[in-house]
């Protein structure tokens, strides 16, 4: 769910097959419901998120250092979720 630099940044030469990555997950967790699935995966993401923008500028770690490296609302790198929602934006 990240965006294709993040994942360049993560080592992968071309952004990954996303659609077979889950399907090779939901195959392997034995589970039906991939929307359920990407549901659960972008609520999960969205804590992420809102962790970050609540704890980051009170100087906790890590979330700290990941404000520092610019993980913050709208900038490069950003977590995003697959409706383009980012930053801690609900919508």
């Amino acid at each position: 769910m990240r965006n294709d630099g993040h994942c360049h940044e993560g080592g992968f030469s071309e952004p990954p097959d996303r659609a077979d990555r889950l399907r090779v997950l939901c195959e392997a967790y034995g589970w039906s419901d991939l929307r359920q699935v990407v549901e659960a995966a972008k609520e999960f993401l969205q804590e992420d998120i809102d962790r970050i923008a609540t704890l980051g500028p009170t100087g906790a770690k890590p979330w700290a250092s990941f404000v520092e490296r610019g993980l913050r609302r709208g900038q490069s790198g950003t977590p995003r979720l697959p409706d383009g929602r980012a930053g801690g934006c609900r919508g």
